[in-house]
């Protein structure tokens, strides 16, 4: 393809960017040179298949002296590529209300204009205490203001209030506390990801803060709950400004949801799953409260898609938490068509295979997970292998030989896979282990202490799952057995 790099730019553009983009390139006023107008005005005929046929050198060289060569082609695309940076550049200053406010009241500053400068100044500020959403761009763009205010010809002109620079230390403090606060409640919500994050005293945030930690600032006073939330030691410690941020969203669910809550509900999803993580199954119930919200708000998906990860999440807790099948299933026959098509198949039977678990089709379970071989996703692999045995016991427990090959199997997938399984094996070997001794233990040896020792282990997937089951193994036959005694 000839001016490869120009094309692929233009081919990412949808018609009406397109067509704004013309505008812009014809404009006098940006300056695009002659030459880069005039390949841009011949390529506009081609979109959206800029085909071999139409853009090639030999058609492009008819176009006029300045695009004769093809040294004079390049030229003129390098610079057509400048200029759409430039109206990219534009087209975001547009979006930024705010951006376009702070520029024209530069502009008549520049211009010594200031009764305009003052009255648009008076006007931005009490437009900006008027807005909802008190979040970082609101607290930046009255830290610029009231920097602009203090600055400048005209503000040195007149000693007034105005020469005061203590608001703009303490906007740009306040601006900078939420920033910080902020970033680091992503710290906190990514350290599953590693990362050496140094200690951070944040009670001088908090404080600055302090004044707008109220309901009336939605924004500062959820991220600080978010903040509390996520820095808790305990799952105790963590529900009181969990529930404050919970409450908030119930009480701000109608209608479209503010942007706080959308923020914000993307940590608390991300925390129940943490909590659910290290054993509080509770949690799970939590993080399905969250996606229930977003499904009704319509903001599940992500460009039209769900990923696959998400999905599964979803899926796996809904399989173990107390909501009705009926829920699972609405989202299965909702969000799996939205999976990404090469995932699909897995995906989906995966979820029916769930599904079915819970309302205890376990033998149509079982040939649902059958389907959902995973390929080259090893850890998720395991996860459906885990799936698979527990079907299989609850459909026949009394199946020794296949539930224990299937232990087996399972081992030997992980050994064959051990690099890609290096974080999560230690987790399987123990339901491996565990899930072993349910089926080898005699009912009359499952005792107080194998119970307590697997209730001791640190949490890991299955671990409720194969307690439940080593007790009604143990308590079924003390049953029988008192029947046959009397």
């Amino acid at each position: 393809m000839h001016l490869p790099k120009l094309v692929k730019t233009l081919q990412a553009f949808d018609p009406t960017a397109f067509l704004r983009l013309k505008e812009f390139v014809n404009a006098p006023y940006f300056k695009v040179p002659k030459a880069s107008v005039v390949l841009f005005n011949y390529l506009y005929t081609c979109y959206p298949k800029f085909t071999v046929r139409k853009v090639n050198l030999e058609d492009i060289a008819q176009l006029g002296e300045n695009l004769s060569t093809y040294a004079k082609q390049s030229a003129a695309a390098s610079k057509l590529l400048d200029g759409i940076d430039l109206f990219l550049a534009c087209e975001q200053w547009q979006r930024n209300n705010k951006a376009v406010q702070r520029y024209t009241l530069a502009g008549f500053k520049d211009m010594q204009w200031v009764d305009e400068f003052d009255k648009a100044y008076e006007n931005e500020l009490a437009e900006l205490d008027q807005t909802p959403e008190q979040d970082i761009d609101s607290f930046y763009h009255r830290h610029i203001l009231t920097e602009l205010a203090a600055n400048g010809f005209s503000a040195k002109l007149v000693r007034t209030h105005k020469n005061n620079l203590v608001p703009v230390i303490q906007t740009l403090d306040e601006f900078h506390a939420l920033k910080k606060l902020r970033y680091l409640c992503e710290v906190f919500s990514r350290q599953w990801m590693g990362g050496n994050y140094p200690k951070q005293d944040v009670l001088p945030l908090l404080d600055i803060l302090k004044p707008y930690n109220r309901p009336e600032h939605p924004y500062v006073y959820l991220f600080i709950h978010v903040y509390l939330m996520l820095s808790a030691d305990t799952y105790e410690e963590s529900t009181g400004p969990y529930n404050v941020i919970k409450q908030f969203a119930e009480q701000h669910s109608e209608g479209v949801l503010p942007k706080s809550v959308l923020e914000s509900m993307g940590y608390a999803i991300n925390y129940a799953l943490r909590w659910f993580n290290k054993g509080f199954e509770t949690a799970a119930d939590e993080y399905l409260w969250w996606t229930d919200l977003k499904m009704k708000k319509n903001v599940l998906l992500e460009g039209g898609k769900i990923l696959p990860i998400s999905f599964r999440n979803i899926i796996s807790l809904s399989a173990i938490s107390n909501n009705n099948p009926d829920w699972m299933q609405r989202f299965i026959e909702r969000y799996a068509p939205h999976l990404p098509e090469a995932h699909r198949l897995t995906n989906h039977a995966f979820a029916l295979g769930l599904y079915a678990y819970k309302c205890g089709r376990y033998k149509e379970a079982i040939r649902q997970l059958m389907i959902a071989h995973a390929g080259e996703e090893t850890n998720f692999n395991c996860v459906i292998r885990r799936w698979q045995f527990m079907a299989l016991y609850n459909f026949d427990s009394s199946e020794t030989e296949t539930l224990l090959n299937h232990l087996d199997a399972f081992e030997k997938y992980m050994l064959r896979h051990a690099k890609q399984v290096a974080t999560v094996k230690r987790l399987f070997d123990k339901f491996i282990h565990y899930a072993q001794l349910l089926i080898r233990t005699s009912p009359y040896d499952i005792g107080e202490t194998l119970l307590l020792t697997l209730q001791a282990e640190e949490y890991f997937p299955g671990k409720q799952w194969l307690a439940e089951q080593m007790y009604a193994k143990s308590t079924n036959v003390r049953r029988q057995t008192s029947k046959v005694r009397v």
